[in-house]
């Protein structure tokens, strides 16, 4: 079974850069009661450009991507529908999503 969930970050982009260690405390589901808040405090603070967070993704219980993967949550989403799509298509997709070097 393939689980996904999207998380909004709790912290400001540079919070989360300064942070060596993220966990799940620094994330917060998108249909809590708060993403919302949080996700408009991003938007307005990045002039509707950025929503940072992240999407978990597992499969049988093996995760394939974890907090570290986070980014611009819309690059995201787009990336892994661009996936899958071709893979549809190709046999082949991959997902390049982040611009931050993943060190």
């Amino acid at each position: 079974m393939v689980t996904i969930q999207t998380y909004i970050s709790k912290n400001s982009y540079d919070a989360i850069v300064n942070k060596h260690l993220l966990a799940n405390g620094d994330f917060i589901p998108i249909h809590h009661s708060s993403a919302k808040q949080l996700g408009n405090q991003q938007l307005f603070t990045s002039k509707g450009t950025s929503l940072y967070g992240t999407v978990i993704i597992s499969y049988q219980g093996q995760f394939l991507s974890s907090f570290y993967d986070w980014d611009d949550v819309d690059g995201i989403w787009l990336s892994i529908l661009q996936a899958m799509y071709d893979c549809l298509n190709t046999g082949i997709g991959t997902c390049g999503f982040s611009d931050r070097s993943m060190d």
